[in-house]
């Protein structure tokens, strides 16, 4: 669950800010983006892509998300005489339904430290439950639901420990995605 391995986006966003002003290419975008990509992958070796957020830490937030999962199997080359004995030994719907019940008990019971941890925990426990999984992915994007500032109305507190009331949100928004794969021995 630990989190030292993601660049905070402060972090990022006062990146941005220090090169804009130092950069020679900020004028042109492509190049100024180039030039981003390049300081983040050379700061951060195990970053391969990044996307920003303008969301401040609160306390007032309900967590929402849709989740959409995918995976891969892992289906042993056949010839084509043998293919329908070897799919049918695979059991598609079952493990439909383990992957589905694995991603809805974890996430609402995980008392985990982020999302992507509990994303990491889904998809883990999916591929050790089954052998014929190689990989799983979740993508998990942001679904926000604002707690409605009540003050204005006698006093009434609906903000922070005292919300109840809250109000959906397109704006701002962010993507949590990964992806999961069974390890593989080295082969010579």
């Amino acid at each position: 669950a630990s989190n030292k391995a993601v660049v905070a986006t402060d972090s990022i966003k006062n990146t941005c800010y220090v090169l804009a002003k130092s950069s020679k290419v900020v004028d042109t975008l492509e190049l100024f983006a180039a030039e981003l990509a390049n300081h983040f992958l050379d700061t951060y070796r195990w970053v391969e892509g990044a996307h920003y957020t303008a969301l401040p830490e609160t306390k007032d937030r309900i967590l929402s998300t849709c989740v959409d999962a995918t995976w891969d199997f892992n289906i042993p080359a056949v010839d084509s005489a043998k293919l329908l004995d070897t799919l049918g030994q695979i059991p598609f719907n079952t493990i439909y339904d383990s992957v589905r019940d694995v991603t809805c008990d974890t996430f609402a019971k995980d008392e985990s430290a982020s999302v992507q941890a509990t994303l990491y925990k889904m998809a883990a426990k999916s591929i050790n439950n089954w052998k014929w999984l190689d990989r799983v992915s979740y993508a998990l994007p942001n679904k926000h639901f604002f707690a409605v500032d009540l003050k204005y109305f006698r006093g009434t507190k609906n903000l922070q420990e005292h919300a109840d009331v809250y109000q959906p949100v397109a704006d701002p928004s962010g993507l949590i995605s990964a992806t999961v794969a069974r390890s593989v021995s080295a082969r010579l």
